[in-house]
C-alpha cells in the first residue's frame, strides 16, 4: 500500500503538496490550508501527470486546480 503526494509548481498559493490515499482522499496538504481542501478528493488520480492538472471532487462539485503538477511521488506505508 501506498500513499500518492502530489507537489504543484510554486505560484505564491498557500498551499504546495497534496497527500492523498489510493483512491485519490486528501489525506494532508502542506504548508498550510489543510482545512480548506482535505474535504476533496483528486478525481483523476490514476491519471496525474507532471505538466498536468489536478481535478477535485466534493459532492457533485468538480474543480481543476490551476497550479500546474510539479513532481508525484508514491509514498510506501509502513
Amino acid at each position: 500500500m501506498h500513499n500518492i503526494k502530489i507537489t504543484f509548481e510554486d505560484w505564491g498559493q498557500d498551499f504546495l503538496e497534496f497527500i492523498c490515499s489510493e483512491n485519490g482522499e486528501i489525506l494532508d496538504v502542506q504548508p498550510f490550508q489543510h482545512w480548506v481542501w482535505k474535504r476533496f478528493t483528486v478525481n483523476n488520480i490514476d491519471e496525474v501527470q507532471v505538466g498536468g492538472f489536478a481535478i477535485l471532487h466534493e459532492e457533485g462539485e468538480f474543480l481543476q486546480l490551476r497550479y500546474p503538477i510539479e513532481k508525484i511521488e508514491r509514498i510506501e506505508i509502513l
